[in-house]
């Protein structure tokens, strides 16, 4: 079970088939053995994140851990299901607990803090 698989504090490891998922999406702290196909490398700072749809990946050892969008990563466009929130009075777009703001001088998407 999930349960017990955690219970020794190590998070576990599943096949592509397998993944605990957030509806459609796996859950953060979610460990692949390989990171799905179609991904872009971000890098923000001096780590590389791995992204597919939204999801971003960090590679921890071997495995690839699911994260939280990093603060300051950008993508050309937005995850399908992203949706259009209120924070202070300000638009954002949000997606699997990430906030983005549109750069129209850039032409991309940002992640930020609301």
């Amino acid at each position: 079970s999930l349960a017990g698989a955690c219970a020794s504090g190590a998070p576990p490891v599943y096949a592509l088939s397998g993944a605990v998922t957030v509806g459609a999406y796996p859950a953060v702290g979610t460990v692949w053995a390989t990171v799905p196909s179609g991904y872009r490398v971000v890098t923000v700072g001096h780590r590389h994140y791995y992204a597919v749809d939204g999801i971003f990946y960090h590679r921890v050892g071997g495995r690839y851990v699911v994260v939280g969008a990093p603060v300051g990563a950008t993508v050309r466009r937005l995850p399908a299901g992203a949706r259009v929130v209120k924070v202070r009075g300000r638009r954002y777009h949000t997606f699997h607990g990430a906030y983005y703001r549109y750069d129209a001088r850039k032409r991309i998407w940002l992640v930020v803090a609301p």
